[in-house]
């Protein structure tokens, strides 16, 4: 596999990793969340790619933006964009990738925060 398919695949697994953790996002009035941007850099994932050839493991950390969404009342529900710090694990099995990612994002917090005050 060349660099720029490496590279290519294991952003792919970087964005899934983080897709499911934010799908694993379930609390009361966060009716679901989806990842609207990864922000990983070409040089992040060159490090990575590097790493991953040599120890076949290899952890980043990166940022996403992350679409929740917010229930108001039985009919209404809002959208709120939060930022969050991922850390994410890859490890390599031959030229397949395996990543998991994690966030302390305090997704209570955002959720209070995308409320809008009413006085």
């Amino acid at each position: 596999m060349s660099n720029r398919e490496m590279v290519a695949r294991l952003s792919n697994a970087i964005d899934e990793a983080v897709s499911a953790c934010v799908q694993g996002v379930k609390l009361p009035g966060i009716d679901g969340a989806d990842v609207r941007t990864v922000t990983v850099s070409s040089k992040q994932l060159q490090r990575v790619a590097a790493q991953l050839e040599q120890y076949g493991q290899s952890e980043i950390r990166l940022s996403a933006d992350v679409e929740l969404y917010l229930r108001v009342s039985d009919t209404d529900v809002l959208r709120s964009i939060e930022s969050a710090e991922f850390r994410a694990a890859v490890e390599a099995d031959g030229n397949d990738f395996c990543a998991g990612a994690s966030t302390d994002k305090d997704w209570a917090k955002a959720w209070e925060r995308g409320i809008p005050c009413c006085s």
